[in-house]
């Protein structure tokens, strides 16, 4: 079963600056190897063309070089433990899941959520690795 994520742009300055295209509403993830297992997670749409690593390639929003021109993060949000804050979540994803982003311009992204040792979740995008695992 594969799950639609909708995604809204990105603010006008954080795509500017940073190249962050798109991003979900929260969603709880699951799943044996997930980093950060209690923070409500994210879907963010990068662009990398806008960060050259000078050989060609590009520098992912992970700081690693690539040849892939976007990046697709499953990012966890921080949290303010204060007694009153009540998340509100889009659902639930789980590692190997597969997911569909839909983006504003009618664009869709389809893959596999997995997991990374020490980092959020990613999504392997139509069974390709991004670049930055082929070291």
């Amino acid at each position: 079963m594969t799950t639609v994520i909708a995604v809204h742009d990105a603010p006008a300055s954080f795509r500017k600056d940073y190249g962050l295209l798109y991003r979900s509403g929260k969603y709880r993830m699951h799943g044996r190897g997930l980093h950060n297992p209690h923070h409500p997670h994210v879907v963010e749409v990068w662009s990398n063309t806008g960060r050259p690593d000078g050989f060609g390639g590009y520098i992912d929003p992970s700081g690693k070089s690539t040849t892939d021109e976007i990046s697709v993060l499953i990012s966890a949000k921080s949290v303010v433990i204060d007694g009153r804050t009540r998340l509100t979540y889009e659902g639930d994803l789980t590692i190997g899941d597969e997911i569909e982003v839909d983006l504003t311009d009618g664009r869709t992204i389809t893959g596999t959520i997995v997991a990374r040792p020490l980092a959020d979740p990613m999504l392997i995008i139509d069974g390709i690795w991004p670049s930055v695992f082929n070291d």
